[in-house]
């Protein structure tokens, strides 16, 4: 880790720049990536290359647990259904 701090604090402010774009295009990519995975617009295999669904849950200490990613039956993507979440994930990546 060391090295790669002395690595970047050598760049210059331009290469500096396109490391944090970079960082930010792969994060974005990623969460990108698991939505489309909850969603179902990514299709997901076991090691057996039987294919499934992802789904999320919260689940309580105590209490019934509860279906975060529904199924959508009405034709809408988990994308769509969470809303502007690609202007939130860029806002707070700026800032975060």
């Amino acid at each position: 880790m060391k090295e790669i701090s002395t690595w970047y604090n050598s760049l210059d402010q331009a290469n500096k720049r396109y490391v944090e774009w970079i960082a930010r295009e792969s994060m974005h990519a990623a969460i990108f990536g698991i939505f489309a995975m909850l969603d179902g617009a990514r299709v997901v295999f076991d090691e057996n290359e039987r294919k499934g669904k992802l789904d999320l849950y919260y689940v309580p200490d105590e209490g019934e647990q509860t279906l975060l990613s529904p199924d959508l039956d009405y034709g809408d993507s988990l994308l769509d259904y969470l809303g502007g979440w690609s202007d939130f994930l860029d806002d707070w990546m700026k800032t975060g």
